[in-house]
């Protein structure tokens, strides 16, 4: 059903893109939206815009130290359905294009994010995402 939210438990160490990844497979969905996402991880890598606004590059860094997330939201959709514009930056996605917007509070409160391309669980993480439409 499309109104069910269900829960994507990340494990310790586990790569959590590959584990929603795994769980659209096996759901078989064409689209999802990740309404948010709880816990702590590690060595994460975020892209975000460099530059100015009419002339800019993506730039991606890395950020190994723990971190609790603070924001994680986003889409899942078909690879075909991918914009043209975000294929120029991040290439083929196959079958599915994971995008999701996330943050992480380290030490000290200091906050870093933006696109999230990777991260694994430090303890653990909890995703929860519904079906949608295809969009």
């Amino acid at each position: 059903m499309m109104d069910e939210v269900y829960q994507i438990a990340v494990d310790k160490g586990e790569e959590i893109k590959d584990k929603i990844n795994q769980f659209i497979l096996e759901k078989k969905w064409k689209a999802a939206v990740i309404l948010c996402g709880i816990g702590s991880v590690r060595d994460v890598q975020y892209a975000n815009p460099a530059g100015t606004a009419d002339n800019y590059t993506i730039e991606f860094f890395d950020c190994p130290e723990p971190a609790e997330l603070v924001s994680f939201t986003g889409e899942v959709m078909k690879g075909e359905r991918m914009a043209p514009a975000l294929r120029k930056v991040y290439g083929d996605p196959g079958e599915y294009f994971i995008h999701i917007h996330a943050a992480g509070a380290m030490a000290g409160g200091v906050v870093r994010g933006g696109g999230f391309q990777k991260g694994y669980a430090l303890r653990a993480v909890n995703v929860f995402i519904r079906q949608m439409p295809e969009i």
